[in-house]
């Protein structure tokens, strides 16, 4: 009886060694795959780079990042206002993707930002905002003439955050005129593209399945250390508004990296399409994010 007992243990102990070994080699096999498909979709790109400028398609450059696990693009391209977004998923990432294949994770990074600080922060909370009631009373005749998004207080680090369509001299030279020469400014040029890495081919899962599988995911969002900011799915009718293909799972992470990415994957399943955006997030209809 004992032996019996000892032998069942002995034959457990290999069967799990077995299937770990058989779990870890499928990874590692995996890995390898994907980054056998990276090297080959940035090699279609890097011919078609000429092709596609002459399409209009702004392709700035082309090449594989581990760590992501994904082929980055960078698109020579800035979204000043939030239909932009649309037209830049419609035109330029829908091709690019139909062309190296949906199964190949490609990241869409946003352009470095434009900023400039002015002044020496902190400032006293009641001159910023008299500085806001200043513009505030001029706005409806120069907001449009300098391509002013917003004038805001800042309240954390003491100072007006100001964001334009076209950062230039003479637009932040009259801003100053009008709050006041003393008042320190942070001032942005506006960008609303968000990096974004595409996976899976949208419209290629029911709503009810792409909602399964963000369920799963749910969890996640008490793990600060994943930093998981935004859960949802995008319906058929949400995905034609936004610009996309179709229905897919769309997320939020602080940080984009390959073994995030894998996790994820591997609990909602490879053939779910997943949108996954770095950062700022504007998809967000999920839980409330984490902080």
């Amino acid at each position: 009886m004992f032996k019996a007992k000892r032998l069942s243990l002995v034959c457990f102990i290999i069967t799990l060694i077995l299937l770990t070994g058989f779990f870890y080699l499928s990874k590692k096999r995996r890995v390898a795959l994907t980054q056998e498909k990276l090297e080959e979709a940035r090699e279609k790109l890097e011919k078609k780079i000429e092709e596609l400028r002459a399409r209009g398609i702004p392709v700035r450059q082309v090449y594989v990042n581990e760590s992501k696990g994904a082929l980055i693009v960078l698109l020579e391209v800035r979204c000043k206002r939030f239909y932009e977004v649309k037209e830049v998923k419609r035109n330029f990432v829908r091709p690019i993707r139909a062309m190296i294949g949906y199964e190949v994770p490609v990241l869409f990074p946003s352009l470095p930002k434009k900023r400039i600080l002015i002044g020496n922060p902190p400032a006293p909370l009641d001159e910023l905002e008299k500085s806001v009631e200043k513009w505030l009373s001029v706005s409806w005749k120069l907001e449009t003439k300098l391509g002013v998004k917003e004038v805001a207080v800042d309240r954390k680090r003491g100072l007006l955050h100001v964001l334009l369509e076209n950062l230039t001299d003479e637009v932040v030279e009259e801003i100053r005129g009008v709050v006041g020469y003393g008042i320190p400014l942070e001032v942005e040029e506006a960008d609303y593209w968000i990096t974004s890495l595409y996976v899976g081919k949208p419209g290629t899962k029911k709503v009810e399945e792409l909602e399964e599988a963000r369920e799963k995911l749910l969890e996640f969002y008490h793990n600060k250390s994943f930093g998981l900011q935004a859960l949802d799915v995008i319906d058929e009718e949400e995905a034609s508004f936004l610009g996309e293909e179709g229905a897919l799972l769309s997320l939020g992470l602080k940080e984009i990296t390959s073994d995030k990415v894998r996790i994820i994957r591997e609990i909602v399943g490879y053939d779910i399409p997943l949108l996954i955006t770095e950062g700022e997030v504007i998809l967000d209809k999920g839980p409330s994010p984490i902080h």
